[in-house]
């Protein structure tokens, strides 16, 4: 990330499944590694396996499919080329 960030998220437990979205974006750019970069989740992640994708808002298109890796309840980001654009991610996941 280079430059302030600005993020907002929300999520929602229903059951054992939590669904989170996360919006987020970067005053200069935000560029991200398969595999290495990551979010971590609001809840620690239980299971098997969830499902996360990124996209983005700003030119309306699918960035790829997020890791989520229930050990260390963190989301792994798809690659990203540096951009200032406005990302969305969104997923769920066993707690």
């Amino acid at each position: 990330v280079v430059g302030a960030t600005a993020y907002s998220g929300r999520f929602r437990t229903v059951g054992r499944s939590l669904g989170f979205q996360v919006q987020f974006s970067a005053a200069t750019s935000i560029a991200s590694v398969a595999g290495t970069d990551y979010l971590t989740l609001p809840v620690a992640a239980r299971g098997l396996s969830g499902m996360a994708v990124m996209t983005n808002d700003t030119t309306n298109v699918a960035v790829g499919v997020c890791h989520i890796d229930v050990a260390t309840s963190r989301c792994y980001l798809p690659a990203q080329a540096a951009s200032a654009d406005i990302f969305n991610l969104c997923g769920s996941y066993e707690v």
